[in-house]
């Protein structure tokens, strides 16, 4: 059976492409490191890597590996956290996902009446996208999220905390009228996106020039002078930007939640439930 060891090697591989910086990540030899893949795909009778003069790459029977093995790797460090916790007095951990739209106006509030109500429970933060959030809770990788309906996952229960008004952020000396908007892809925000082209059709007509995987990164594009860009209020409140830029708002509100698993009854979970509603609600 494969040691805790085992899956770190094979994630450090897969990050640095080479067996040389993952032992060295990994602070082992790289002869330790090769013997032990080459014992894990002899017990597998797998292949996890193609070597060559390009590095190393995950194979298919690879990459299904390394994708369990971060789950694995994380319930291992979670559980070594909740040891060193309990030893120092903290019972618990409770992990909550959230997205950048997200952050000050809802996130902020929980984090500081969650901290107020439960001093020695500790808190892991991830931020990623709302489409990803919703992957990490369904497979109990979080405990919660704060992200964008609708939710589409089976098993998920949802809170509804708040809307935010969508922006548009432009030039104020009109160079930007008639250009394409930076663009989000839509696997990161098929909410926003789906909304925009409902409400807006014909409006990104023409290619886009640039694109952005969150709003920070379409407001930087946007005032690098790639084009306007669509945001919520909340994120544009959240960046400082320079002269020349103007929101004008437009017929769309985004809406954010906090979902969890509805098979999860926890106090835990429950708690932190209590405390948006009363942070936000």
């Amino acid at each position: 059976m494969a040691a805790i060891l085992d899956y770190q090697c094979v994630l450090a591989i897969r990050q640095e492409g080479n067996f040389a910086r993952a032992a060295s990540t990994l602070d082992i030899s790289q002869p330790a490191l090769t013997a032990r893949i080459r014992r894990l795909e002899d017990e597998l009778n797998v292949r996890l890597f193609e070597r060559g003069r390009f590095g190393a790459r995950l194979t298919a029977a690879g990459t299904a590996f390394a994708e369990a093995s971060e789950r694995i790797v994380s319930i291992a460090e979670e559980a070594e956290s909740a040891a060193k916790g309990a030893e120092r007095g903290i019972g618990q951990s409770v992990r909550i996902g959230f997205t950048q739209i997200s952050a000050r106006t809802c996130l902020l509030p929980v984090l500081k009446g969650f901290k107020d109500a439960h001093p020695l429970i500790r808190v892991q933060l991830r931020e990623t996208t709302t489409v990803r959030l919703e992957a990490l809770v369904a497979e109990d990788r979080l405990d919660v999220a704060l992200l964008h309906p609708p939710v589409h996952r089976d098993g998920l229960a949802e809170l509804y905390l708040r809307s935010c008004p969508i922006l548009q952020i432009e030039s104020d000396d009109a160079s930007d009228q008639g250009r394409p908007l930076v663009e989000y892809p839509r696997s990161d925000a098929p909410v926003l996106i789906s909304e925009f082209n409902r409400r807006y059709p014909g409006a990104q007509a023409s290619p886009p020039a640039a694109e952005a995987d969150t709003a920070f990164g379409a407001l930087l594009l946007s005032e690098a002078g790639y084009g306007p860009c669509v945001v919520a209020e909340d994120s544009w409140n959240q960046v400082e930007m320079g002269n020349g830029r103007v929101a004008r708002a437009l017929d769309m509100e985004i809406h954010t939640s906090l979902v969890w698993r509805n098979m999860d009854r926890r106090q835990i979970v429950s708690n932190l439930i209590d405390v948006c509603k009363r942070a936000i609600l």
